[in-house]
């Protein structure tokens, strides 16, 4: 029985240092559930920032969660990626990862997604960096989001970062404009254009017209009326 009770005390050690107040229940609203204390209304003292506004298709980009100053820690958090240009707004996108020799976290599988992330202990820190890559062909407006808890009495939501763009698409090979792309001659406001006059071969030529021919003729006063 002794080996038995000691593993039991070894797996109650383990989880007794693991993050706890976010879980899957904050996956829509980010908010800490195993925290009874409410939101900090006032200026967070914690920024998220990204390595660029552009994102490309398959290229990581790095987002950093950090204190505003080096005497200000928290010790956990809850990160994700979210669409803004997406129907659904609260479903996270992307690919986050962890890098090696970072502070211990873990990917929190909201939705059946990668791309939520939080703390896995409690342990104060200043800083941790993850590095997120945007799904394939994907091309919407994306913001990092957080959530930072200090303590037990003091959490602050809806930290953002700056939004990404999908990076710009070239034309295709030969500099070619889409067929798509090309508009119809513009009318100026408050006019309407009327309809071309058809033309007809009974119509009377102009008697220039009929000096250079009935052929010719026909085709000059067609343009001009156009």
């Amino acid at each position: 029985m002794k080996p038995c009770i000691i593993m039991f005390g070894i797996s109650v050690l383990v989880l007794s240092t693991r993050a706890n107040v976010f879980d899957l229940r904050s996956c829509e609203n980010m908010v800490p559930a195993g925290l009874t204390a409410t939101e900090q209304t006032s200026l967070p003292p914690y920024r998220v920032t990204v390595s660029t506004t552009e994102y490309e298709d398959g290229v990581p980009v790095d987002v950093v969660l950090s204190s505003t100053d080096a005497s200000t820690t928290f010790t956990e958090f809850l990160l994700q990626a979210r669409c803004l240009t997406c129907a659904n707004l609260t479903m996270p996108v992307g690919t986050f990862t962890i890098p090696a020799g970072q502070s211990p976290s873990e990917i929190l599988g909201c939705f059946e997604t990668m791309a939520v992330i939080t703390s896995s202990t409690t342990n104060p820190k200043t800083s941790v960096t993850f590095t997120w890559t945007p799904p394939a062909g994907f091309a919407d407006v994306v913001i990092m989001r957080a959530t930072f808890v200090q303590d037990s009495t003091r959490w602050w939501g809806n930290v953002v970062s700056q939004t990404m763009n999908a990076k710009s698409v070239p034309l295709a090979a030969g500099g070619s404009t889409p067929a798509a792309a090309i508009r119809p001659r513009p009318t100026l406001p408050g006019t309407t254009r009327p309809p071309p006059t058809p033309c007809s071969t009974s119509a009377s030529p102009s008697p220039a017209a009929t000096a250079l021919g009935p052929t010719l003729g026909l085709l000059t006063y067609c343009c001009l009326l156009f």
